[in-house]
C-alpha cells in the first residue's frame, strides 16, 4: 500500500516540531540538472562516473549481470562537489536463464523484459572513455562483475562510497544506502541499478565532505597494512581500529589511505612494537576492489 502523508499531523508538528523529522523523497530525474556552482577554475573539474548493476545472484563465477546503469558526473575535484550531470545509460541484458524469484522480487525486472537484450558495448565504452574514476556503493561487488562481463574496461580507477568515506566520524552508523539516504533527510523506492545510482549520486552531492575523502584517496592510492607478529591479547584492539583476520595466512590486517601509512605504523608501534614488523603492500585505484 502506498504511504501517504499524515496530513492530519500537521498542527502537532507545528507544535512541537522537535518531536519530528521530514523525509524527502528522492528526486527521479536529475538529468542535466546543475547542481552547485563551480569553484571557476575549469581545472579542478574531473569526470567521476556512478555505477550499479543487478545480477542474477551473489557469485561472479555463476551469475552474470542483467541490468547496467551509469551517470557520468562533472565534479570538483577540489571541494568534492557534484556540479552537474553529462550523460546517463541505462541498459538490459538476457543471461539465458531464468531469473530467481528472489531477484525478480527485489529488482522489478521480469525474463521478458530480458529477452534477447544485450548491453551496448559503444555505449558503454563512449561514457567511459577518457578514464574516469569509477564510483559504486560497495565496489568489491560491481567491480566483479563489471570487469567480468567488460575485460577491455577492467584497468580503469575505481571508488567505492561504502568503503572510502568515514562516515562513522561524519555521525552515521550504519553505511547502507538506504540507512544513509534516511539519515540525511530522503528516501527513494525501488530497487534497480538506476534508482541506486542516482541515489548514489545524491547521497555524495548531500556529503561533498565525504566524496572529497574518496577523491583524495582514489588520487593518492591506499596502503594493505598487515599487522604480521600481532600478541593474541591485541585482536581486540586490531578489530575496534578496523582490522580483518586473514584466516589463512594469520594475520591481522586493513587498508588505509596512502597518506595515513605513517600513522598507522605508530599505532602498531604503541600496541606492541609492530610497526616495523608491518608489511605494507601498496594499492592504486586501477587495482582496487577486483
Amino acid at each position: 500500500m502506498k504511504e501517504i502523508f499524515p496530513l492530519e499531523l500537521i498542527p502537532e508538528i507545528k507544535k512541537a516540531p522537535e518531536n519530528f523529522r521530514l523525509l524527502r523523497q528522492l528526486p527521479e530525474n536529475f538529468d542535466g540538472c546543475e547542481f552547485r556552482s563551480g569553484s571557476g577554475d575549469n581545472r579542478s573539474e574531473m569526470s567521476v562516473v556512478f555505477l550499479d548493476l543487478e545480477t542474477t545472484g551473489l557469485n561472479p563465477a555463476s551469475d552474470k549481470a542483467i541490468q547496467l546503469a551509469m551517470i557520468k558526473t562533472i565534479c570538483d575535484a577540489e571541494t568534492g562537489r557534484i556540479l552537474r550531470v553529462a550523460d546517463y545509460c541505462e541498459m538490459l541484458e538476457d543471461p539465458g536463464r531464468k531469473l530467481p524469484p528472489e531477484i525478480r522480487s527485489l529488482t522489478g525486472i521480469s525474463d521478458s523484459d530480458l529477452k534477447g537484450q544485450s548491453f551496448d558495448y559503444g555505449r558503454v565504452s563512449r561514457i567511459l572513455s577518457g578514464g574516469p574514476l569509477v564510483v559504486a556503493h560497495n565496489a568489491s561487488f560491481d567491480r566483479t562483475f563489471f570487469d567480468k562481463r567488460f575485460p577491455k574496461l577492467a584497468r580503469l580507477s575505481w571508488g567505492c562510497t561504502l568503503k572510502d568515506p568515514n562516515w562513522r566520524n561524519a555521525g552515521f552508523q550504519a553505511r547502507s544506502l538506504e540507512q544513509l539516504l534516511l539519515k540525511s533527510g530522503f528516501f527513494f523506492t525501488g530497487h534497480n541499478a538506476l534508482t541506486d545510482a542516482r541515489a548514489t549520486v545524491w547521497l555524495m552531492h548531500l556529503h561533498p565532505e565525504r566524496m572529497l575523502e574518496l577523491l583524495s584517496i582514489a588520487d593518492a592510492g591506499i596502503a594493505s597494512v598487515d599487522a604480521l607478529g600481532s600478541p593474541f591479547d591485541s585482536k581486540d584492539l586490531l578489530k575496534q581500529r578496523g582490522y580483518r583476520w586473514n584466516a589463512k595466512n594469520r594475520y591481522w590486517s586493513k587498508e588505509v589511505a596512502a597518506n595515513q601509512i605513517n600513522e598507522e605504523k605508530a599505532f602498531l608501534d604503541g600496541l606492541y612494537g609492530g610497526g616495523n614488523k608491518a608489511r605494507i603492500k601498496h594499492v592504486p585505484a586501477s587495482a582496487r576492489f577486483r
